[in-house]
């Protein structure tokens, strides 16, 4: 793992393990980023500020996958079934470019749960605490 970062959440915040990937190196040098958050199912998703320089893109996510979805130009968190699984596991509508993950404790899936349409999610290196 090349980094970790910190979710900010209005209900809590949650550590993630960024991959050393193209993409991922893309988004740290975005940070710290903030923005009003989409919910689709058991999916978070948010806009980034510029277009990430991506890899490989799979339809293979697990509850707690970070990805980042092309099309959109946003960070996908899955920490469940989305409209368009055929199981329990999260699947994305489209493929998208796997980055990271977060553990994906009850306390996670709990904050992540509660986040609503429309709330303000930050994303900032865990060395920045109290600056994203």
């Amino acid at each position: 793992m090349s980094a970790r970062l910190t979710l900010k959440l209005p209900s809590g915040e949650i550590e993630c393990d960024i991959l050393e990937t193209r993409a991922a190196e893309g988004l740290i040098g975005q940070l710290p980023v903030s923005a009003r958050g989409n919910v689709w199912g058991e999916e978070i998703y948010f806009r980034l500020p510029g277009a990430l320089n991506a890899g490989s893109k799979t339809r293979e996510t697990e509850v707690g996958d970070i990805a980042y979805w092309e099309e959109g130009q946003s960070l996908c968190i899955f920490f469940g079934p989305t409209p368009v699984s055929r199981s329990g596991r999260p699947e994305p509508y489209v493929p998208v470019f796997r980055i990271g993950s977060l553990e994906p404790t009850g306390r996670a899936l709990a904050i992540l749960r509660s986040f609503e349409q429309g709330q303000v999610i930050a994303l900032y290196r865990s060395s920045q605490a109290g600056t994203g």
